[in-house]
Order: C-alpha cells, then structure tokens, then sequence
C-alpha cells in the first residue's frame, strides 16, 4: 500500500491527521503488507503527527515487524531521523512498561492530565 501523506493529512500534518493515519495502515501493517509512505508535499511532517502514527504502531507491534513493513519516501533526513528517534521512544514504552509509566507519571507531575 501507497500513502500520499500529503492529499490525506496536507502540507503540515498534526496529531490528528497522524491518528488518522494510524487508522489507515494499522490494518495493513497487521496482515503483514508492506506500507509506503510518500511525504512529497508535506512541508513539516510534525513530531506529534509522526507520534501519533508511527509510534502508536511501533508501541503497539508485539512482534517488532513494523518498522521492517514501513518505508518512508521523500522525506528529508531531519524528520527521518525523527522517525527513528519515536519508534526508538515506542518501542522502549513497549518493551518496558515500567519505564513507561514513569515517563507517564513524569508529565502528569510536569503538566497535570493525562499523557494519552
């Protein structure tokens, strides 16, 4: 499957487009297909948007076959390295729920709610 993340979510993808997102390939990525992510277009793939797609998957993805189904096109080496930096921060949360929750407990202390 092909993405053209800039005709789902626009130029500057936002949280809720990268859940958007999410909703899109979740499915795909889980029968084991491979997801193309084509960001021509996009002028600022937004950390929050990258979060709140790729990290979701890759906290999610007990099986740690994620980052090995999806590709990623067209994007600068800055929001590439972005990329890596949250599946990096997903997949700790995963494999260590301890050190999740005290990264949860952290932002609740630092600005009150809730981190989901």
């Amino acid at each position: 499957m092909r993405v053209m993340v800039s005709e789902l979510a626009g130029a500057y993808p936002c949280s809720d487009a990268g859940l958007r997102l999410y909703q899109l390939i979740a499915p795909v990525l889980e029968r084991g297909e491979e997801v193309v992510l084509d960001f021509a277009g996009v002028k600022y793939p937004s950390t929050p948007f990258i979060s709140a797609s790729v990290g979701n998957l890759v906290e999610e993805d007990k099986e740690g076959r994620v980052l090995q189904l999806l590709r990623c096109e067209n994007l600068p080496s800055i929001w590439q390295e972005t990329v890596e930096s949250v599946a990096d921060y997903a997949r700790r949360r995963r494999e260590n729920p301890r050190w999740a929750a005290g990264w949860d407990e952290a932002y609740r202390k630092l600005f009150g709610g809730d981190w989901d």
